[in-house]
């Protein structure tokens, strides 16, 4: 076992298995996924190679079990925390690069709000690339508070954004997409997809800067043609005056209901006249 270089267990639905524990301690395990599995108090973890760790449905007697497990990984890159609730979770990863929490599944089980799955989540990472919070039991609702050295302004995370890709499902999108908007400066690609919840498009005072100087493609899939969704591309396509590229994809349906939509999105007046607008 301990020349292990990659580990996936499911344990299937009918309950937990524990696993032993020189399973945490194995030298040359770089990918460890685990799905459904007990995890005690561990006497010995060390896995100096492992690089990508995902954690699905587990069970932790204590909170102090997952930390000592983070706290021997040094080469980790990749950490995935889904469905499972813990009260706190603070740790120092330097190599980390991607952060993946994901709650409760929409399965039959009550929803699990963010805020009660991880209440405090501190985090060092000075390498953090991608940051993925998906909330599916409750509305939209995450709170990030990065702290940052004194000669790095928290405003400075967002000019480094050139792409950015939102799914909502439920909450307030227009909000959400208008702070990020107005604070990206830099942005070049924007991709909105399954957008299903705007009811209503209320465009900003004024008009974020990367729609005026940066952004030059975007991309929206299942685009329903609703009048708050039309309200919204209609002014994205107004003011992005820089726009290489559109290409709106419609939510599966028939051609006939397709060519309205199609006829919407090009009667469109376009900020560049460089633009190149697909509808599929």
């Amino acid at each position: 076992m301990c020349n292990l270089s990659k580990l996936e267990v499911f344990a299937g639905y009918s309950g937990y298995i524990k696993l032993p524990s020189v399973l945490f301690a194995c030298q040359k395990l770089a990918v460890l996924k685990l799905e459904r599995i007990l995890v005690n108090v561990l006497p010995t973890v060390c896995l100096p190679s492992l690089k990508t760790l995902h954690f699905y449905h587990l069970m932790l007697l204590k909170d102090e079990s997952i930390l000592k497990i983070l706290s021997s990984c040094p080469l980790l890159s990749d950490l995935r925390l889904e469905y499972h609730i813990m009260s706190k979770l603070h740790f120092v990863m330097p190599s980390l690069q991607k952060l993946t929490i994901v709650t409760n599944s929409g399965t039959e089980h009550s929803p699990i709000l963010l805020d009660d799955y991880i209440q405090s989540l501190e985090i060092s990472t000075p390498s953090l690339k991608y940051l993925i919070v998906e909330d599916f039991g409750s509305t939209f609702y995450v709170r990030v508070r990065i702290r940052s050295p004194s000669n790095f302004e928290d405003t400075s995370i967002y000019r480094r954004i050139v792409q950015l890709k939102l799914s909502m499902y439920r909450g307030v999108f227009e909000e959400l997409l208008i702070y990020l908007l107005e604070r990206s400066i830099n942005l070049s690609v924007l991709k909105i997809n399954k957008l299903t919840t705007l009811d209503c498009w209320k465009p900003p005072s004024s008009v974020p800067r990367c729609l005026l100087s940066s952004l030059q493609t975007l991309k929206w899939r299942e685009y329903t043609g609703t009048c708050a969704e039309k309200e919204m591309v209609s002014y994205l396509l107004k003011h992005a005056l820089c726009l290489k590229t559109a290409k709106i994809f419609a939510e599966s349906s028939g051609l006939f209901e397709k060519q309205p939509k199609m006829d919407d999105l090009f009667s469109m007046p376009r900020g560049s006249t460089t633009c190149m607008l697909v509808f599929d």
